[in-house]
């Protein structure tokens, strides 16, 4: 099994080919270069590979939530490979990638992502017995509200720790706070969330795959109709 994958949820570029359990994966920061740099990395990739964009058996893309930019840009590039290549697509949440990530152990892992305006992007993963398993939904909180979520088993990660980490050390003073290695998506981590995904039967179409939006109204296109 080829699984070609990749998240721009953040300010990273994260690339990744799964080849026979072999990943091959790249990460570089984007910024505002995202959309003159996914083209040109992703053809350097897949030939770093030895791989060709027609022998993927799969397409896997971060869907957020995250930048609006950033994912947009990102899944228009997966949704038109798999489209063209006729192959499946796997939209794996980048909150699921970031918690994958969390050093080994067991307990609650709580990824929060800065969603700016006072806000975080959150979740609260278990991991148990080496398996990773969502227990709350997607979430757009205030980050006091993280508190309540934790429990003195838990780790804390994400670029939320660099905008909040004073909050949370403070009122979470028995939960670990990750550094910023294990802030951001990750290609091997990227991987093992698309296969599981793909065991488990979740693969999609580049039609009904779409991006995860926490900020509706911010998404919303408005038609000015002239008089």
């Amino acid at each position: 099994m080829k699984i070609l994958a990749c998240d721009t949820s953040t300010k990273f570029l994260c690339l990744a080919v799964y080849d026979k359990g072999r990943v091959c994966g790249y990460r570089i920061e984007a910024h505002r270069r995202l959309s003159s740099l996914m083209a040109v990395s992703l053809e350097r990739v897949v030939k770093a590979a030895g791989c060709t964009f027609t022998d993927f058996d799969y397409f896997a893309c971060g869907i957020g939530p995250g930048s609006f930019t950033g994912m947009r840009i990102g899944l228009a590039a997966f949704k038109a490979l798999a489209w063209s290549m006729r192959k499946p697509l796997v939209g794996v949440s980048s909150l699921d990638v970031i918690a994958q990530g969390a050093p080994v152990g067991e307990g609650r892992i709580i990824p929060v992502v800065d969603a700016k305006r006072g806000l975080v992007y959150c979740s609260v993963f278990l991991r148990r017995q080496g398996e990773i398993k969502r227990l709350r939904r997607y979430m757009l909180i205030r980050p006091d509200e993280v508190a309540a979520l934790a429990k003195k088993t838990s780790v804390i990660l994400g670029d939320g720790v660099a905008a909040y980490g004073s909050l949370f050390a403070r009122t979470l003073p028995a939960v670990g706070l990750m550094e910023k290695d294990y802030w951001y998506p990750a290609p091997q981590h990227l991987i093992t969330r698309a296969r599981v995904q793909i065991a488990e039967g979740k693969a999609s179409t580049a039609y009904r795959v779409e991006p995860l939006y926490l900020y509706p109204k911010e998404c919303q296109i408005r038609t000015h109709h002239r008089k």
